[in-house]
């Protein structure tokens, strides 16, 4: 045995020679053969993680922390911090090589790792449905978060609440909000009415970080619209999906294309904007918006048709304010 787990193997000139079976084995080819062809044997894989780490690949730390989390120690900060290496490693690896090694395609739920008490008060249930996020080990001024979206302003805001060094680790699909719901409502402060009461700010939060994430695709895309000159930019609901197109000089350009759900909010908010009716989407609608946009002006028309796939918006920004606000930038 060698230090970190490393296996029963020795250096020959050309490669690893795995003793237990007395053949040398120089190539990734031949490693990963060996441990698909034996995928109890622990010893081979330590090997073929020996091969990896000596090659400053990823892949050698994620085997090593798969084999410690087979018999994941008692003490909960060692724990969690092999399950937070685990979700920081599985970043950078591709899923297809860690399902053909038989691992899980996702990483162990915040739900069931049973995070303490004690860290879980660290962050307010509001702080924590807000940002959709889970506190999960302190390390002295350290406090390392599962984290959704791990912007720098949900980041300055969790730090500014605990006094602690914010780290964040990566989630998975929509775990973050249901560890949130879980954590915050397993344990009541004071007693009954938290469940309902994080139920509601988890809708609620949902609902704003959706109209946020709007406004910051329209800030976007008026950016993108000023950059290319455009003189008509097209929200267009199709049957399942959202286009946004910009006309410039005639010729039509696509801009990227956002979640359904985003577009229809996306809608929404250049309504809202131009002060007209929200949940009218049966007639068309003539209105005006006046706004800044990086603390500069900016006046659009704004059109609204029905059509059989939901509401087309079309903006047309006055041109010689968009030409001359473009070659400003």
């Amino acid at each position: 045995m060698v230090d970190n787990g490393k296996k029963a193997a020795r250096h020959s000139p050309d490669g690893y020679l795995a003793t237990a079976e007395g053949r040398a084995m120089s190539s990734e080819t031949a490693l990963l053969q060996a441990v698909l062809a034996h995928p109890l044997d622990g010893d081979v894989r330590c090997i073929y993680a020996d091969w990896l780490e000596d090659r400053g690949d990823p892949r050698g730390e994620f085997l090593r922390v798969q084999s410690a989390l087979a018999h994941p120690p008692e003490n909960y900060e060692a724990r969690v911090a092999l399950h937070i290496r685990d979700r920081q490693l599985r970043e950078t690896i591709e899923l297809a090589w860690i399902r053909q090694l038989g691992y899980a395609d996702t990483p162990t739920p915040l739900v069931d790792l049973q995070v303490p008490r004690r860290v879980i008060d660290l962050l307010s249930v509001l702080a924590a449905v807000n940002h959709q996020a889970t506190p999960l080990l302190q390390r002295g001024e350290e406090l390392v978060v599962a984290l959704a979206e791990p912007s720098a302003g949900a980041v300055r805001e969790l730090r500014q609440e605990t006094g602690c060094r914010i780290t964040t680790t990566p989630v998975w699909e929509n775990e973050a909000a249901d560890a949130a719901a879980a954590y915050y409502a397993a344990w009541p402060p004071g007693g009954g009415g938290a469940p309902v009461v994080v139920a509601a700010a988890v809708e609620t939060s949902e609902a704003l970080r959706t109209s946020t994430l709007a406004s910051e695709w329209l800030r976007t895309l008026l950016r993108e619209a000023l950059r290319q000159g455009a003189d008509l930019i097209s929200l267009e609901p199709l049957d399942r999906a959202f286009r946004i197109r910009f006309q410039c000089q005639g010729v039509w350009r696509e801009f990227d294309t956002p979640p359904p759900q985003i577009g229809y909010n996306l809608t929404a908010e250049v309504k809202r904007l131009a002060n007209l009716e929200v949940d009218d989407s049966s007639t068309p609608h003539r209105g005006e918006i006046e706004m800044l946009l990086d603390k500069r002006p900016l006046r659009m028309q704004v059109e609204t048709l029905p059509t059989a796939g939901g509401e087309r918006v079309r903006i047309h920004p006055t041109r010689t304010r968009l030409l001359n606000e473009a070659e400003q930038a």
